[in-house]
């Protein structure tokens, strides 16, 4: 079975609006909708979900700088937040979702590993089990 590699930028694909004989692309960050070019097909056959209208109060602009980059590390808004899986130019949040995420790791460590001793971790023989 193929693996979806999916880009951050597409990872905000939301919907799609059918206009006359045409489509509308439209991307989600900060709860709000931004149209944009069309996804690729193998992102828009992982999400087909289509609408018949959209609120224009749901609405903003663009706010990714370097939209059409093919390096995601350089999609940034204009204050510099990077693209990000939080779908989110809010820095703060971004930064306590890290924060929470490290947490919980910290957390899992020390309830299932004597951590006053040394131990070997190897990030190479993580397996990550999708459910």
């Amino acid at each position: 079975m193929a693996k979806l590699m999916t880009k951050t930028k597409y990872l905000l694909y939301a919907f799609r609006i059918k206009k006359g004989k045409n489509y509308q692309y439209w991307y989600e960050t900060d709860s709000k909708f931004f149209k944009e070019k069309k996804p690729s097909m193998s992102v828009l056959k992982h999400n087909s979900y289509e609408i018949n209208s959209l609120d224009i109060k749901e609405t903003i602009g663009n706010p990714w700088e370097n939209w059409d980059s093919k390096n995601i590390q350089t999609i940034t808004t204009k204050d510099g937040v990077c693209i990000n899986y939080l779908k989110s130019t809010n820095q703060d949040l971004i930064q306590k979702e890290e924060d929470l995420k490290l947490l919980e790791l910290y957390s899992y460590l020390v309830e299932n590993f004597d951590i006053s001793k040394p131990f070997g971790f190897d990030v190479r023989r993580i397996h990550i089990i999708k459910e």
